[in-house]
């Protein structure tokens, strides 16, 4: 489960933008969060 919704994350960002690290860590608190408090 978790892996999926990681991939869906990624492919959601545009390939031709090159998001650092922070942006994408940034993202995955954000989803985690959401989905372990259930928004």
């Amino acid at each position: 489960m978790v892996v999926l919704q990681k991939n869906s994350v990624i492919n959601i960002l545009p390939m031709p933008v090159k998001p650092t690290w922070g942006e994408l860590i940034y993202i995955l608190i954000i989803t985690v969060y959401r989905h372990t408090h259930c928004f």
